[in-house]
């Protein structure tokens, strides 16, 4: 694939556009995707006859030489994007100016291998941090409607804002939605407290379930910041790592008759 810049360009600032656009399909593939063998030259490198083949800097951006990519279609298809592209881009750019660490924060969690407890620690926050530099106004709604005073305003309020913000994409109901805010708040807040007298520890099935929702959330955002349409999200939900949805939202929320809600540590 050949990509050409309309205006001079340092390498530094064509690796960083180029490194964007790969973050965002990676989103679309809701997995890692390499880069390697990035070529950079320009007219008169091209032009010069003598050298074919010749480049002004070669480049390999993975973490390690060999990177084992899953052969599967992404999540989101280029059929979902591809009559809107420039305004997915042009969403994807704003997002990335306005608050570099976020996008980049989602993108670290999607694409690593981080696992139980640190990758719901890291899903909590990824989600607290959005909600703090893009919905501060709108969580404090939400806590003062329920009679919350409190600065920093708690994690509760704050994933329930973004689940309503989504809810497009979840279908859940408003009571179900405050329910399972506190849920995974509480169980965020055991982990980053450790009190046992007023939080209970999560079972593993709790953990395996928030983060499977946890991820189709921080997934939904993304999608919908960019302007993917609610119901090509929704499909998502078809695919077999968000297919048990439902289910996984009655186990975070103790509804599940058949799950023995048992310590994972036991």
């Amino acid at each position: 694939m050949k990509q050409t810049f309309s205006k001079p360009t340092r390498i530094r600032d064509a690796i960083a556009k180029i490194a964007c656009a790969r973050n965002l399909l990676s989103f679309f593939a809701d997995y890692y995707l390499p880069l390697e063998n990035l070529l950079f030259s320009d007219e008169q490198t091209v032009d010069a006859k003598n050298f074919p083949g010749y480049c002004d800097c070669q480049l390999y951006l993975n973490h390690k030489e060999d990177i084992e990519v899953p052969e599967e279609p992404f999540l989101i298809m280029t059929n979902k994007f591809s009559e809107n592209f420039s305004e997915v881009w042009t969403n994807w750019l704003k997002f990335y100016a306005d608050s570099i660490y976020i996008p980049t924060l989602f993108y670290e969690i999607i694409c690593n291998r981080s696992t139980r407890i640190n990758r719901f620690l890291n899903l909590t926050q990824a989600i607290e941090l959005y909600s703090v530099h893009y919905r501060d106004e709108l969580a404090k709604y939400i806590a003062q409607a329920d009679g919350c005073r409190r600065k920093p305003i708690p994690l509760k309020y704050r994933i329930e804002d973004v689940l309503a913000q989504i809810n497009g994409t979840l279908e859940i109901s408003k009571e179900g939605r405050r329910r399972l805010a506190r849920a995974i708040s509480n169980d965020r807040n055991f982990f980053t407290h450790y009190n046992e007298q007023r939080y209970t520890e999560p079972s593993f099935e709790e953990i395996s379930a928030a983060n499977r929702v946890l991820r189709y959330v921080l997934l939904s955002i993304v999608y919908k910041v960019v302007g993917i349409r609610d119901d090509y999200i929704k499909e998502c939900k078809n695919r077999l790592n968000y297919s048990t949805f439902e289910r996984d939202v009655s186990v975070i929320l103790k509804e599940r008759q058949d799950i023995n809600y048992t310590s994972w540590t036991e």
